[in-house]
């Protein structure tokens, strides 16, 4: 019986090393030709639609930490689905079973081979490799605007976005046809940047009565909007974050991300 359970269980074993071996199986399987591309839809920034168009920029302009964005194949991503929504069912031995960037890589991530083919054709283009990410869901690589417009086949222009400069890639990008099972596209070839989810702060302090946070005198006469059982804001503190999210903790050890 013990003999039984052994092999049952080298066969097991075996069988998840296949699986794992099939899910970061190499998907670059032909010669990375610059003349055979395919094109990235929607790679253009979106505000560019009403953009002044002043003209291209110069092929010397250093372009640092660009993110060449890597996805899963079909049966990763169709895995990767089923393990999200395991994770939050409670009835699942998967819930809140999180993974690690090195366990997400293994499972998720293109193979090794991919990502030397990947790293290596970057290098060719002239531009220097950063890092890769610990879940290889993307290379971070840095050079100047000749360099992307030749890789990427598109020119790096100057534009005027309601009264604001800004530089990006004036049309969809392109890339080798042989990436185009791992690679997703290219961030950071634009200036444009995510406006906060916050809006209007305003000095508050604790009540002594109370123990609420309110405006403290002399804020914003509109302040007095945001007071209203219709909108139902509620004012933070820093202690209060420290609550919500349970970090209070982490910073009894002297944990709080420093250097990270």
């Amino acid at each position: 019986m013990k003999s039984l359970a052994a092999v049952a269980a080298l066969l097991l074993v075996c069988s998840s090393v296949s699986s794992l071996q099939a899910q970061n199986s190499t998907r670059i399987t032909e010669k990375i030709d610059a003349t055979v591309s395919v094109r990235i839809d929607r790679s253009r920034h979106p505000l560019l639609k009403s953009a002044k168009d002043q003209g291209r920029v110069d092929g010397g302009l250093r372009m640092d930490r660009m993110m060449l964005l890597l996805k899963p194949s079909p049966q990763q991503e169709q895995e990767l689905t089923s393990l999200v929504t395991s994770q939050q069912d409670k009835q699942s031995p998967n819930f809140h079973q999180w993974l690690t960037p090195a366990q997400y890589a293994a499972r998720f991530g293109p193979s090794q081979a991919d990502l030397d083919q990947i790293t290596g054709w970057l290098t060719q283009q002239g531009f220097v490799v950063g890092s890769v990410a610990h879940g290889k869901q993307w290379i971070e690589f840095s050079g100047n605007a000749s360099q992307v417009e030749v890789a990427f086949h598109t020119e790096m222009h100057h534009f005027l976005v309601n009264g604001e400069k800004h530089i990006a890639n004036s049309t969809d990008i392109s890339i080798p046809r042989a990436l185009a099972p791992v690679v997703r596209g290219v961030l950071s070839l634009h200036d444009f940047r995510t406006n906060p989810l916050h809006g209007r702060s305003y000095e508050v302090h604790r009540d002594v009565l109370t123990g609420k946070l309110v405006p403290a005198t002399g804020s914003s006469s509109n302040l007095s909007t945001y007071h209203t059982s219709q909108h139902g804001f509620h004012y933070l503190a820093p202690g209060d974050w420290a609550k919500i999210y349970n970090t209070s903790p982490l910073l009894q050890q002297g944990i709080n991300g420093a250097g990270v």
